[in-house]
């Protein structure tokens, strides 16, 4: 909580992505897309009324709503089609606790350096040829997907990587798969 909060220090604070938003006082918020799920609701005085903690005539949302911005300048990381010799697959949705992941196998790596060469060199030596990425900094390697696993948009794949905030490496229970071509 940042106590001197005002659209300047969310803005700077969020430098390496293209949105940011504002609520309830002092919270501020990075992201790389909106969430498809958010209701836009009409800019009016009725809904982001709460002022900000450092600058009282600026608006930082309101309770439960969030001032949005978009710096167009920022390009934001996004999902390459072709990387590494390995083609984009898709945006998949993590299997439920005690089922097989989308990319199920005994190697898996965590690192606050993640990033697609990272998780692509390391499942290059196990010989796997699937491999994707979630939570930023988790890369999970398989010679197959796992039947069943469900396809989701794009835009759900949108956390920057741990260790490379200009790549996307899947989202909160998202994984985004990648196929080496041998």
């Amino acid at each position: 909580m940042i106590s001197i909060m005002t659209i300047q220090v969310c803005q700077a604070f969020c430098a390496v992505y293209p949105y940011y938003g504002l609520e309830y006082f002092h919270e501020c918020y990075c992201g790389t897309t909106p969430n498809p799920a958010a209701v836009k609701v009409t800019p009016d005085a009725t809904y982001c009324t709460t002022s900000c903690d450092g600058n009282s005539t600026q608006k930082c949302g309101g309770a439960g709503y969030m001032s949005l911005y978009n710096d167009p300048s920022v390009p934001g990381p996004n999902d390459p089609p072709v990387f590494d010799n390995s083609n984009l697959v898709a945006c998949y949705q993590e299997m439920a606790s005690g089922q097989a992941r989308v990319l199920d196998s005994p190697f898996s790596a965590q690192s606050d350096s993640m990033s697609l060469q990272y998780c692509s060199d390391y499942c290059r030596s196990h010989n796997l040829p699937y491999w994707g990425l979630e939570y930023a900094n988790q890369c999970y390697c398989s010679a197959a997907i796992t039947a069943n696993s469900v396809v989701r948009p794009q835009s759900e794949c949108n956390l920057g990587c741990a260790g490379n905030e200009g790549q996307l490496c899947g989202g909160n229970d998202r994984v985004i798969v990648y196929h080496r071509n041998s």
